[in-house]
Order: structure tokens, then sequence, then C-alpha cells
């Protein structure tokens, strides 16, 4: 079965974005954003992935699924088919209502254990990548089998955080760090094995 990953880019006291949602608010330094090309190329958007001259199938990738609110930022700043290389997934629980929609967008009003349930049984040999946010990160808490983490040297105060609050501890099995020269990190763990989902 496929794996779901969580890989997003977080400031060092856990915040993925500001207290107004936006992203921007943790810049990826350029050493960064070039180990990221180098290990992640499939999670950089349609119109990066242009001016980087990124091109081809996923390495690690051939799904992304998001949450309406992180999908709905990603319109705001003009990317309303943000990842066309990949299969895109939105979860909401008002895809009837919504005002855009976009022909490779799949919206889905399910719970987001049975997507990614389904999404799982795919014969893929690639993985799941899961974009955000915060809650949608949280209802699958017990279901990420990989946490990679996009560490900017940022420290932000306040924002969305990493994972919404509510959930159960879970330990996690560290795997490897990459460190680089500007202080920014990768960092990925995964669900400890033995461990079922929703346990």
């Amino acid at each position: 079965m496929r794996d779901l990953t969580y890989l997003i880019s977080t400031s060092l006291d856990g915040f993925i974005a500001d207290v107004d949602g936006r992203y921007s608010a943790n810049p990826n330094p350029p050493d960064l954003m070039a180990a990221s090309a180098e290990l992640f190329p499939e999670t950089f958007l349609g119109r990066e992935r242009e001016v980087l001259g990124l091109d081809g199938a996923g390495r690690r990738f051939d799904t992304v699924v998001m949450g309406l609110g992180t999908y709905q930022m990603m319109v705001r700043h003009g990317d309303p088919n943000p990842y066309p290389h990949l299969r895109q997934y939105v979860l909401t629980r008002d895809a009837a209502g919504l005002t855009h929609t976009e022909p490779s967008i799949t919206f889905v009003d399910a719970a987001a254990s049975d997507l990614v349930g389904a999404l799982r049984k795919e014969d893929s040999k690639l993985g799941i990548w899961l974009c955000g946010g915060s809650r949608l990160a949280s209802s699958l808490v017990n279901e990420i089998d990989r946490l990679v983490l996009k560490l900017c040297p940022m420290i932000l105060g306040d924002g969305v955080p990493l994972f919404a609050r509510g959930i159960e501890p879970q330990p996690q099995e560290f795997l490897s760090a990459k460190t680089l020269p500007s202080g920014a990190m990768i960092v990925s763990y995964r669900r400890p094995k033995g461990r079922s989902e929703g346990a």
C-alpha cells in the first residue's frame, strides 16, 4: 500500500503560516529551495517548476491531498491549479457550494481517512503527499507514514500550527536530517513500525 507523507515548511517554533494563513511568512532560503528541488521536485507549484526547469513525472509522489483552506490560499495567490503535474484532491464539507472549480481538481466531500484509504489501495509505486493544513493533518495523524519538515530558520511566535490542537501524543522514529548552510534543515521521521493505522 502507498505511503502518506506530510511534507511541509515550518518555522522553528512549529508554525506553517502566520496568523493570517500566509505561507510566505516562512521564506525558504535559497539552499533549502535547491535541496527541496533536488529531493522533492513534484512539491513545487506548477509556475515554480517552469521557472526552475523542473519537469517530468514525480519521483516520490503522484497525488497531493490538501484542505480547502490551503487550496483557497493558493487561489488567492493566483494558483487555482497549483500542482498540474499531480492528481489533486481538495477535502471540503461543501464541494457543491464552491464558486470556483478547476477541472483538474477533485473536490471531495468525505472523511479524510476514507479518501486516503482509497488512494492507498491504488496500483502505484509512488506515494501520496499531504500538503496541509493543520486541521487536515490532525485528522489524519494516525495515518501519516512519514513526516518531512523543511525547517526554516525563523521564529514566528504565532500562526497556524503544524498540527491543530487536540491530538494524542504521537511518537516518531527518526529517519534523517539534512543541515544546510543557511541554518535550514530537512528532517524526516516515520510512524513506528508495528503501529497500525488508526491506533
